[in-house]
């Protein structure tokens, strides 16, 4: 929906003063700017001041990182792009937050858990029907049920067809006695501050003791993702290291591993990337794999993955340690047959939640500034504004309203 130059002009130099008032008063004690924000205005200073110190220091580039994260931290979720109903404009009305993307964000936390979850099923699905031979038939069986012209008599054989391929899978996975497994790897913690040295160290030592256990670079596949404890007292009496006990929970799939000499690998590669050794090696099988490898893919993957939204502190000091601690070193990572391309999603229009409740197909028209080239400069306004004109929240990407629509949508099955 295009609305005129002008408003779209004057709304943009309204939100460059707005921005200016606050870079004005950054880093100083006594500038309100940050304290409007709450807490996240606090671990947003605290942030800022980190990153505007390492440039100080010449690290130009860290810290112009923090400093950007700052801001985007401390205006998460406050603007939203709006858009119309084509059918029902004046009826249908909703808004998309707009996210920081910034690490251990809880505002962001389950949209970037959604996108990880369809992204890696995809990767690590096609894994396991490629090692099965199994990955051409699937993507044959998988069309037919994607087309919405097919006969409901084709529709039906098919997905026999699709039971039987995944029961064959599951013999041959049997056959050549590999599984699917949880496996977590921890260091030794002291309780001092995380740092981003510390992640890429433990990181390294995952994928050497990985490698060297199975022997071959591509003959497992391994997805994990970097963890740290809770900051307060949860079911225990007391934190073990205040809470501050960096491990990996991963996913792995591959020959069966044999715990004794792969903790031993482990123990191995701490000692020579930190002060004490290691023994934190854990690895446990995914039941289901052999008789419904989709499900137990679709549900293993949705437990490591709630690790993503899981809140790591509640203070803000400890929330900005955090995130620093981050700012250079990626927290999923992939290995061996998971490795590679992820999966481009099909760029689709967003349809109507309440027209397609009642079966009228419609689509969502974002608002903003068209221009000359085709492209669209969207409209940003406060989620409050919006909220005042009848705009309601559109979630995940417009096409579901939960993560558990998400898994529904791209594993043809029950959530978790």
């Amino acid at each position: 929906v295009k609305y005129s130059r002008e408003e779209f002009l004057r709304e943009e130099e309204d939100r460059k003063e707005r921005s200016q008032e606050l870079e004005n008063g950054w880093g100083l004690e006594s500038n309100p700017a940050w304290e409007k924000f709450g807490f996240r205005g606090a671990v947003a200073k605290l942030l800022y001041e980190r990153g505007a110190e390492l440039v100080e220091r010449g690290q130009q580039r860290e810290g112009r990182s923090l400093m950007r994260k700052a801001v985007r931290f401390a205006n998460c979720a406050r603007l939203a792009r709006s858009g119309t109903c084509a059918r029902y404009p004046l009826e249908h009305k909703f808004f998309i937050p707009q996210g920081c993307e910034v690490i251990f964000c809880r505002e962001c936390a389950h949209r970037a858990r959604q996108a990880l979850f369809v992204a890696y099923f995809q990767v690590i699905r096609n894994a396991v029907l490629e090692f099965a031979g199994e990955w051409e038939a699937y993507d044959a069986l998988h069309r037919v049920l994607a087309d919405t012209r097919t006969e409901l008599r084709f529709r039906a054989e098919a997905e026999n067809s699709l039971r039987e391929l995944w029961a064959r899978v599951g013999g041959q996975l049997r056959k050549q006695g590999w599984v699917l497994a949880r496996i977590n790897f921890t260091i030794w913690s002291d309780g001092s501050e995380i740092t981003p040295e510390r992640v890429k160290k433990m990181n390294g030592a995952v994928r050497s003791t990985m490698q060297t256990s199975i022997g071959k670079a591509r003959g497992y596949g391994m997805l994990f993702m970097d963890e740290v404890g809770f900051e307060t007292r949860g079911h225990i009496r007391e934190r073990k290291a205040g809470g501050l006990n960096l491990h990996a929970h991963g996913l792995y799939f591959g020959p069966y591993l044999d715990w004794e000499r792969t903790r031993d690998l482990w123990m191995r590669e701490t000692e020579k990337r930190f002060p004490q050794v290691s023994r934190g090696f854990w690895v446990q099988a995914v039941r289901g794999l052999k008789s419904d490898p989709e499900g137990a893919i679709r549900h293993a993957l949705n437990h490591m993955l709630k690790y993503v939204s899981k809140p790591p502190a509640v203070t803000a000091a400890r929330l900005t340690s955090l995130i620093a601690a981050f700012n250079t070193a990626k927290r999923v990572h992939s290995l061996g047959l998971f490795y590679g391309k992820k999966p481009k999603r099909e760029k689709r229009d967003c349809p109507c939640p309440k027209c397609r409740s009642i079966g009228i197909a419609s689509t969502i028209s974002f608002q903003g500034d068209v221009l000359p080239n085709g492209g669209c400069i969207p409209r940003l306004a406060s989620i409050e504004e919006l909220r005042a004109q009848g705009y309601q929240p559109l979630y995940g990407d417009g096409r579901t309203s939960n993560f558990g629509d998400v898994v529904r949508e791209y594993t043809d099955g029950d959530s978790p």
